[in-house]
């Protein structure tokens, strides 16, 4: 069974959901990982475009996807343990071209709260908590809509895009990527970077 790719999906379930002034970096999903341009002993704030209030929002609303997360992803993954790295694995285990249809056929693009962009984002935002699990010195860094928020490693001034993982699973480009072998390259290469 062929799923659309990442980016048709993209467009369809969530570019429709950006005001129309909203200059995007990218016409559709954003790479993995990317390196910023953090000069010397300036502060992180400047990467973030957000306003205080703006930020408080972007966490609010990560918040609330982590607690829904907590109920309905967990029930959809047959996760059992509270959230870690083995909810990435029981992702990579639930996540086939049929399952993924099943959610795709069930879900409104109209419908904000469909159950595709719903699981997307609560997935999204499962990747980003469990690897600051894994290595504490991540921090979310916000943007607004919440889902183009990633996750900043200051010393190696990597943002890595999590909502954008989500994006990429759940579609026809992410089926065969493992979102524990990202994870674990993900994590090494930070380790790395931070000696």
């Amino acid at each position: 069974m062929d799923l659309p790719s990442a980016d048709a999906l993209f467009l369809t379930y969530f570019a429709p959901w950006y005001p129309p002034e909203t200059e995007r970096p990218c016409p559709a999903t954003r790479p993995d990982l990317e390196e910023l341009v953090l000069p010397e002993g300036t502060h992180i704030d400047v990467l973030n475009p957000l306003t205080p209030e703006g930020i408080h929002a972007a966490k609010e609303q990560i918040a609330g996807m982590r607690r829904a997360a907590d109920a309905d992803l967990a029930i959809l993954l047959d996760a059992k343990e509270p959230l870690s790295l083995d909810w990435l694995r029981a992702t990579d285990a639930w996540c086939t071209p049929e399952a993924v249809n099943t959610l795709l056929e069930q879900s409104d693009p109209g419908n904000f709260a469909n159950d595709y962009v719903v699981v997307t984002c609560e997935l999204g935002v499962v990747i980003g908590e469990a690897l600051i699990q894994e290595a504490p010195g991540l921090q979310w860094l916000h943007d607004w809509p919440y889902w183009d928020s990633a996750i900043f490693d200051l010393n190696s001034r990597t943002k890595i895009n999590v909502f954008h993982w989500a994006f990429k699973k759940l579609s026809g480009d992410g089926m065969e990527d493992a979102l524990m072998d990202k994870a674990s390259a993900s994590l090494g290469f930070v380790r790395q970077e931070n000696g």
